[in-house]
């Protein structure tokens, strides 16, 4: 028996995330995410996203710095999908930039890296 005490919780770490949200000149957003973009962060990048499209009138674009992104998962990927897809629908352009080696990785070989990378500096 690896343990004879009683055994412990452990409870994972809560991943940080970092999000700084920016008016462009434009009337659109610049959402710099630093730290680890996953299942337990995704969803603060989520509830940002769906504050920013609350606002009235709709900002015309919402664009996802990832130059200090550490780490991806799936589930992190399927929040810029769908946030790209939510904004399609409701005419707001959303494109992500600045990925670091890791993460454009990820979304080249997912497939999403023509449909969310931004196209300008």
């Amino acid at each position: 028996m690896l343990n004879d005490g009683p055994p412990s919780a452990i409870r994972p770490s809560r991943a940080a995330l970092q999000i700084r949200r920016t008016r462009l000149p434009d009337d659109g957003y610049a959402v710099t995410l630093g730290g680890e973009l996953d299942i337990q962060t995704a969803v603060e990048l989520r509830e940002d996203i769906t504050a920013i499209l609350a606002e009235r009138p709709l900002p015309s674009r919402v664009v996802i710095d990832l130059r200090d992104v550490t780490f991806i998962d799936s589930l992190g990927l399927g929040t810029l999908v769908v946030g790209h897809r939510i904004c399609a629908e409701m005419g707001v352009s959303f494109t992500v930039r600045n990925p670091t080696g890791f993460v454009s990785h990820l979304l080249s070989i997912s497939g999403f890296a023509e449909r969310l990378l931004a196209s300008e500096p």
